[in-house]
């Protein structure tokens, strides 16, 4: 029996003796099992008791502490549970149990901590907490009749040595930390029952290398004497020396090297090479891996701890046609199925908020028993006519109440849709019912689970998770949560179940079946004992090696050496060794690492910086891969996919023409003032009628408090169905107070839907309630010389025979002398010297549209400031008025005239007016600014 570190081991071994058998004229062999130790312990686990799986430990343990909540204090209870059940694992596994009396648990840690006894009162609270927290899961452990997994291995161990007999073992790069099985495997040595297997270097007792001192504390702990090791090879013989300080300082130990190795081994077969940031990283990575596929190398690893970067390095690949084997695999939080999970119970707390309920609607996995065309084009229609057009974000009965209104506006267009929508809408509705009744109170934990099981069934959802695998493994682990929930009577509120279900999905991995591919993703831990063609190391900074794994919010190193638990010192020396071992599985080994992430400069591991600080001393060398670095620079380096042989030519400022026929022939200001700006933004938005879609606003927007303001002002001065008004009489001194009271009464009747849909909205209610009084002076003063004629109406101007202006004005006041136009402005007021040099045309473009359907001659235009303050800005007296339209009213001729001979339409960019363009992404100005310039 062959045991191994990880099942990935099995097969290269086993094709390794095969090959061997076959050198030795053999022309099969029987051969040996090959297993893991958990694998092979598995058959002398005690039978008449269950073991506790991991589900069930944890809700035994939140429950414990959440009975204790002097002890919880303000802790998340499910985090604490977590790192109390990685905390219970080592002291059972290094057959440590906290004394009976909690005081004599507070005595050992205060001897750990080296307090004196007036001070151990800082401790009470950690050692009461652990303490407590043992007895009463090992109670309920026992009242359930469960046995610990901790327990249950040591157990399987000792049974091992009475029920295996004269079985040899092999033990595969086994190195046990933990005492119960050091103590089982010195049991083993002590009968000749094991052969020992470890990879490492010749032993030096008296001046260890830090190589040396992993093996060495290896040894000691199975109480055996460290074996002969054969002289290493030319690279092995390099390693060992830099790591060897005892040996001497390192200009010494470099020297020696030069000396007996003038060849310089480590230069030809490991390369390093510093990244600017991430994505710098992943790119190099991919790169290599290329060009050691075309060099025709078979079994290439990328080891890294750095999930992020694995994920981006897999992506890149892909888009490269390779499919990269990934041994550790995803956590299920990352796959489509947890996200159709999330979208359903985020409908459930949040009113079926537009997002989730969308997401919910686009899943493959929701309503897979009806025709998916169907379900789509409801989605669509939810989307573009109610949720966007209706601006509606939340709550299924608004949902139904707009369809429906439009339904009955709409009849001949709206045929098939409402009833099919409204049919969804409804089905979704009654399969959530409990679980929306579940996110208020406290509730059994077995009931959120029965409750989402039951929704998934009648939604379909089901059905469709069986038919994925990343979803059939979702499933699996719901159920694993039910079955522990099952004995358990742990009452939690609705956000305690979504962390526990968040924990799950974070904590569960799904793997995807072996794809065959040569490219393998793994960690330190999975790479032990293998063999390669190639490797790559990435993310190789100090905080990812030996990195910070080995922190726990308990005890510290002297308190756990008291204690008689691995070290931080002794966990790093495990994971060097593994390190160590990397560096010898391939003949090409190259190491990368970032330099800087979001600005901050980051440290490469020390163990990376020893071999390139005695490269450079020995050899005078430097392990920099220039050629990767060189070859990142090229663009032909990067995978580029195109729907053409040629690449595009390098992009220059889109200057469109477009033919007279696509030209609008109604403008208004907007329109206008989008051609004064930047004419490719006309042109996108009028010609080609491409208009982005407007975000569902659940918050208000300045544009729609100025909607807000206007209509306030619209029913104060005239009427309008449905809100109290107008302001009948003069306004004066007197009147101030009712005229007030008038205007905060349609004030309170406009903003009541707001209030009523967002708390927020108060905010922009109490504004314009501040500006009241202000505009009820400025109106007073105003009515000394002007009356107000017409409010919010629209009004249009055949300009020339092929162009209609057409628009709103706000407001229309009349003297004696003529008309003046008021435009409401809550935001940004244009200066006098955009508007006089032509820059900002709105009130040009009023008199130009009035000219026709207004007797009386236009004398002033102006903007009223709505802010803080109620002020007239940009007074435009009569003269200047007819000036700047009449030249606005040349430009429009002349730039009309141009269009219809087909002259350009070019981007313009300009900082101020490019920062607010929905169109950059037609424009690309990122890409051809610079080439323009």
């Amino acid at each position: 029996t062959l045991i191994v570190t990880e099942n990935r081991v099995a097969m290269p071994l086993r094709r390794a003796l095969i090959t061997a058998a076959e050198q030795q004229g053999l022309c099969a062999l029987l051969g040996p099992r090959i297993v893991t130790l958990d694998t092979w312990l598995n058959d002398f686990l005690p039978t008449p008791q269950r073991v506790c799986d991991e589900q069930t430990r944890l809700l035994i343990l939140v429950e414990a502490l959440l009975a204790h909540p002097n002890l919880l204090r303000d802790a998340n209870p499910w985090a604490l549970a977590e790192n109390l059940l990685k905390l219970f694992d080592e002291l059972t596994r290094n057959n440590i149990a906290p004394a009976t009396r909690c005081e004599d648990f507070i005595q050992t840690l205060a001897q750990g901590y080296q307090l004196a006894r007036q001070n151990i009162a800082a401790l009470t609270h950690e050692a009461t907490l652990i303490h407590t927290l043992w007895q009463a899961w090992h109670a309920q452990l026992q009242a359930q009749q469960l046995l610990d997994p901790g327990a249950a291995r040591r157990m399987a161990l000792s049974n091992s040595l009475q029920q295996a007999g004269k079985q040899v073992l092999h033990l595969i790069g086994i190195a046990p930390i933990y005492r119960a099985e050091q103590q089982w495997l010195h049991q083993l040595v002590q009968h000749d029952n094991v052969i020992l297997w470890l990879q490492g270097d010749s032993f030096d007792i008296e001046r260890p290398s830090l190589i040396d001192q992993a093996l060495i504390a290896q040894t000691q702990a199975l109480q055996i004497a460290p074996p002969p090791v054969l002289r290493n090879n030319d690279y092995g013989q390099l390693l060992h020396t830099i790591f060897h300080p005892a040996r001497g300082p390192l200009m010494q130990r470099s020297s020696q090297c030069r000396n007996e190795l003038p060849h310089a081994p480590l230069t030809t077969r490991l390369a390093t090479f510093a990244a600017h940031d991430d994505e710098h990283e992943a790119l190099a990575v991919e790169l290599q891996v290329r060009r050691w596929i075309l060099q025709g190398k078979q079994r290439i690893a990328v080891v890294t701890e750095n999930r992020r970067l694995a994920r981006r390095i897999r992506a890149l690949l892909e888009r490269a046609d390779l499919v990269l084997q990934d041994s550790a695999g995803w956590a299920l939080s990352t796959t489509r199925a947890a996200a159709a999970i999330e979208a359903l119970l985020e409908c459930c707390e949040e009113d079926f908020a537009h997002i989730p309920l969308l997401d919910l609607f686009k899943s493959s996995f929701v309503f897979s028993n009806e025709d998916a065309i169907e379900i789509k084009t409801a989605a669509y229609r939810l989307e573009r006519d109610i949720i966007r057009h209706e601006n509606i974000a939340r709550g299924l009965q608004r949902y139904r109440d707009f369809i429906q209104d439009r339904q009955e506006r709409l009849t001949e267009l709206w045929t098939e849709q409402p009833s099919r929508l409204l049919a969804l809408l409804e089905r979704l509705e009654q399969a959530t019912v409990a679980l929306r009744q579940l996110t208020l109170g406290k509730h059994p934990a077995r009931r959120y689970l029965e409750e989402l099981r039951r929704c998934l069934d009648q939604i379909a959802m089901t059905s469709a998770l069986h038919q994925d695998a990343a979803g059939s493994r979702l499933l699996h682990a719901l159920e694993q949560m039910q079955l522990a929930a099952q004995n358990s009577d742990l009452q939690m509120h609705w956000l305690d179940f979504r962390a526990w279900l968040g924990r799950t999905l974070e904590t569960v991995y799904f793997r995807p079946d072996d794809s065959g591919s040569p490219v393998q993703l793994l960690n330190l831990a999975q790479a032990q004992l293998q063999d390669f063609d190639a490797v790559i190391l990435a993310s190789a900074e100090q905080e990812q090696l030996p990195g910070n794994a080995f922190n726990s919010p308990f005890f510290n190193d002297s308190v756990r050496h008291e204690l008689g638990l691995p070290t931080r010192e002794q966990l790093t020396q495990q994971t060097f060794l593994q390190f160590y071992q990397l560096l010898n599985s391939a003949p090409h080994i190259l190491i990368t690492w970032r330099q800087e992430n979001n600005g901050e400069g980051i440290s490469k591991t020390s163990w990376v910086e020893a071999i390139e600080s005695f490269v450079t001393l020995a050899y005078a060398r430097s392990l920099h891969d220039e050629e990767l670095a060189q070859l990142l620079q090229q663009q032909t380096s990067q995978v580029f996919r195109s729907d053409t042989h040629k690449l595009p030519a390098q992009q220059q400022a889109p200057a469109p023409q477009v033919n007279s026929t696509a030209l609008p022939n109604v403008t208004s200001y907007s329109d206008l003032q989008k051609l004064v700006d930047c004419p490719y933004h006309f042109y996108a938005a009028r010609c080609l009628q491409l208009t982005p879609p407007e975000e569902v606003q659940q918050v208000l927007s300045k544009r729609e408090y100025g909607q807000r303001v206007h209509q306030c002002l619209q029913a104060f001065h005239g009427k309008v169905a449905g809100l109290p008004g107008p302001y009948h009489g003069k306004l004066t001194a007197a009147t101030r107070d009712e005229a007030m009271t008038l205007l905060e009464l349609i004030s309170a009747e406009v903003f009541a839907r707001d209030l009523a849909d967002n708390f927020t909205h108060r905010g922009w209610y109490h504004q314009w309630q501040e500006c009241i009084p202000a505009y009820i002076d400025w109106q007073i003063n105003r009515e000394q010389h002007w009356q107000c004629r017409q409010l919010e109406f629209r009004d249009e101007n055949q300009f020339t025979p092929t162009l209609k202006l057409k628009g709103q004005v706000d407001r229309l006041d009349s003297n004696d002398d003529g008309l003046a136009v008021i435009d409401y402005k809550t935001g940004a007021v244009p200066s006098m010297k955009d508007v006089e040099a032509g820059e900002a045309i709105q009130l040009p473009f009023y008199a130009l549209l009035l000219q026709q359907s207004q007797s009386s001659p236009m004398t002033q235009a102006e903007y009223l400031e709505i802010s803080s303050k109620i002020k007239s800005k940009v007074i435009l007296d009569h003269d200047t008025l007819q000036a700047l339209s009449q030249g606005l009213a040349t430009q429009i001729r002349t730039t009309f005239d141009a269009l219809t001979q087909q002259q350009p339409l070019p981007a313009w960019p300009h900082q101020k007016t490019c920062a607010h363009c929905p169109m950059d992404i037609l424009c690309r100005k990122q890409i051809w600014e610079n080439n323009t310039a």
